[in-house]
């Protein structure tokens, strides 16, 4: 019989692929193929007209002229001399293109990847005021080699707000939302037929991360009574098989025998199963390198016997770490980075209040034997997350990193602008930080001082779970560390605020995750 409180599954968005992108090699004259809603310039800031001259004159002349004034204009008014300089026209409807945009590349003989950035913003901020766009020819006017890097972030773009729009947020109303209209196809003119085999492979994957991102989404955006952690871990193990990875669902007897108290005692008191899930995935070829992604997954938080007080209906996003942890081995899975081993891992649970949920003031003892007081319900993370850890070193990695919404005051720290890291290694850090920023994810490094250690000892055991207030943020990674090996290049960081404060989530950490496991497969 079916359960009508308790769905048999989650409704996860199906991957749209109606955005497509075409490349082709710059011709000398227009021709039907170059044919689009809107066509898109990218110039010098000088001697335009010379830099592409028999494309240009081409293209002036099959729009009348127009082209050849609009770049003497700008020439005598120096309205395209800075980088991401734009001059934007509506062309009369007899033309093959209804609107022309010139985006100049300044002086800029190397093209980086934040100029494409910011033009895949421009053209995307243009479609928004203009919804009878749905489809762009872009003229790539320099001879600058187009890598498959840049052409990542050309079509990660588009590709995040053609989801954005289509995304329908676990809809599960009585009546079909319509469907908001998106660029459809992009086409991209190349000066050299060499980099097309890049350009191909920068959207693979940029679409496998943005799969990825749908996934994390979906987890995080359903109701608490779809997304509990049997039908989570069912469908991360569904997810798993589709894209080639090793996985297996530890039930809470195994996890039992394995010693997990902190996260057996989270999840006591809820009728759903505890479920730990690990993936695996393994390269072809010789393993050089191994890590853990590790994220907190709690499907739903009450605050057990600490019950909370506010916000409590948004905190079906508890698992929002897990959800990005899930939705990077997705990606991962797609993408197939070679040398490096990536083992995914979280104790999912919900932590509820009722007769045999766990008390304030319990002793318990986590799966390495160190005993833990229980100072607050509501500090629940970081007991799942103990045992998650302990598990994540006995398979012998080199790096861990957790992803947690872990402590409310990170939200008040840096309202969901910044996710805070802290651990034991600069280097990992650094790579973190900067992989980040290459994707639009923020972060920020708080200490880690030998004294915060000391915040969470107990007086009748060897931890508390809380700190009675005291830098939540810095005190919850102490307590966290306690359960990594000290040769474990280790970093946790706090997402709280980061993944989505509301109905929806955001996937928040998927691209920098993906971004480091590519970057650590390129350094072996």
């Amino acid at each position: 019989m079916v359960n009508p409180i308790h769905p048999e599954c989650i409704p996860m968005s199906e991957f749209n692929e109606s955005l497509k992108f075409e490349f082709s090699v710059l011709k000398d004259k227009y021709d039907e193929s170059l044919k689009s809603d809107c066509l898109v310039l990218c110039v010098p800031n000088k001697d335009i007209m010379q830099s592409i001259p028999s494309l240009y004159e081409s293209l002036d002349t099959v729009l009348n002229g127009i082209l050849k004034d609009i770049i003497e204009t700008a020439n005598q008014e120096s309205s395209l001399k800075d980088e991401n300089s734009t001059i934007h026209v509506n062309l009369p409807p007899k033309y093959p293109f209804k609107y022309l945009m010139l985006i100049s590349f300044g002086e800029n003989k190397n093209t980086s990847p934040v100029f494409f950035n910011k033009m895949i913003t421009q053209m995307n901020e243009f479609q928004k005021k203009n919804k009878n766009i749905q489809s762009f020819t872009v003229v790539l006017g320099f001879d600058n080699v187009v890598t498959s890097d840049v052409m990542y972030f050309c079509a990660q773009f588009p590709i995040d707000n053609t989801i954005e729009k289509r995304f329908k947020g676990n809809n599960l109303g009585s009546e079909p939302k319509k469907p908001a209209k998106i660029i459809e196809r992009i086409h991209f003119v190349l000066r050299s037929e060499d980099t097309m085999k890049d350009c191909n492979s920068g959207v693979f994957d940029a679409q496998s991360v943005s799969r990825g991102l749908l996934f994390a989404r979906d987890l995080t955006s359903a109701p608490p009574n779809y997304c509990d952690p049997v039908n989570m871990a069912k469908e991360v193990i569904n997810m798993a098989k589709l894209v080639g990875l090793e996985g297996k669902i530890l039930q809470p007897k195994e996890c039992e025998e394995l010693k997990m108290g902190a996260f057996l005692a989270v999840a006591q008191g809820s009728k759903s199963p505890a479920q730990f899930v690990h993936l695996t995935y393994k390269p072809k070829g010789e393993v050089k390198k191994r890590i853990a992604l590790v994220g907190k997954g709690i499907t739903m938080d009450t605050g057990g016997y600490n019950i909370k007080h506010q916000m409590i209906h948004f905190m079906k996003g508890d698992m929002g770490g897990a959800a990005a942890v899930f939705g990077t081995a997705l990606s991962v899975g797609l993408i197939k980075p070679e040398n490096i081993e990536v083992h995914f891992i979280s104790a999912i649970c919900d932590n509820l209040v009722s007769r045999d949920a766990y008390l304030p003031g319990c002793i318990i003892t986590a799966s390495n034997g160190k005993t833990i007081e229980v100072g607050n319900t509501d500090a629940e993370g970081r007991l799942t997350l103990a045992d998650a850890l302990v598990y994540a070193c006995n398979l012998k990695v080199e790096t861990v990193i957790d992803l947690a919404t872990l402590t409310g005051f990170n939200y008040k720290l840096f309202e969901g602008r910044y996710a805070s890291v802290l651990g034991n290694n600069d280097e990992l850090f650094q790579m973190i930080q900067t992989c980040g920023k290459t994707v639009y994810e923020k972060f920020w490094q708080l200490p880690l001082d030998p004294e915060f250690q000391e915040m969470v000892k107990s007086e009748i055991a060897d931890l508390n779970n809380t700190s009675e207030g005291k830098a939540p943020v810095s005190t919850s990674a102490a307590f966290l560390c306690e359960f990594v090996d000290k040769n474990v290049k280790y970093a946790h960081i706090d997402i709280a605020g980061c993944s989505g404060m509301g109905t929806f989530g955001n996937g928040f950490g998927v691209k920098t995750l993906v971004a480091i496991i590519k970057e650590l497969s390129s350094k072996c």
